[in-house]
């Protein structure tokens, strides 16, 4: 596991966005999981890994972007949607980012929000 050092701005900036863009991401994840049901059996995911999976996905998205000067980018991986069903991650304001897979392959990260 690798530990992250974070400077107060990113975090700050981080946590703002992620509270904003989770008041869509949830609903809206809801429902297109439940029109993509049939794809989501295919890949045997639940509805829970996949709006983790989405949160981990605009999550990168944002630390590749906007928090890139930061020098972050490197340290949020993409996750890609044919590992969907391994993704434990569940969207969650505060605390600890595990990002946990049944798989033991040495993906396994954990990013220290403090």
């Amino acid at each position: 596991m690798k530990r992250v050092n974070r400077s107060p701005v990113a975090f700050l900036i981080w946590l703002l966005l992620r509270g904003l863009y989770l008041w869509v991401l949830v609903p809206v994840g809801a429902i297109a999981g439940l029109l993509l049901y049939g794809s989501l059996r295919r890949q045997e995911a639940t509805l829970g890994q996949f709006i983790g999976w989405l949160d981990l996905i605009v999550m990168a998205a944002v630390f590749h972007s906007i928090l890139r000067p930061f020098g972050h980018a490197k340290d949020i991986p993409w996750i890609p949607w044919s590992e969907v069903r391994t993704v434990s991650h569940r969207v969650r304001i505060f605390g600890d980012l595990v990002i946990k897979r049944e798989r033991t392959d040495g993906l396994d990260r954990k990013f220290d929000m403090k």
